[in-house]
């Protein structure tokens, strides 16, 4: 468990940026939610992964994961508020999943 919880952390950036790569291809018919996850992408660029220490507001440093949260929360509210709902809901079952097989898969190779 604790190497999955290493691993997680470690590639935390690689597997959020394959996330939203599966989302952003689920989108590809409806236009309008396709515009609103640009912006929103832009938005993960700017917080996350563009930068390469913590963010700082009222001098107080905010921590990654925090970061990670609420963009993903705001990404995904706002793109269900496009009526895309279904769309987002199989993209991030089928990111997560491959995310957890890359884990487990990581975990296995080493253990044997």
């Amino acid at each position: 468990m604790s190497r999955i919880r290493r691993n997680l952390n470690y590639f935390r950036f690689n597997y959020s940026l394959f996330i939203l790569i599966t989302l952003f291809h689920s989108l590809l018919w409806h236009p309008f939610s396709m515009i609103v996850f640009l912006l929103l992408f832009l938005l993960w660029i700017f917080l996350y992964f563009s930068r390469d220490e913590s963010i700082f507001v009222y001098y107080h440093s905010i921590y990654d994961r925090f970061v990670l949260l609420a963009l993903t929360i705001v990404t995904v509210l706002a793109l269900a508020f496009t009526n895309v709902g279904f769309n987002v809901l199989i993209s991030l079952i089928v990111g997560f999943s491959v995310v957890v097989y890359m884990l487990l898969f990581e975990v296995l190779m080493i253990c044997s």
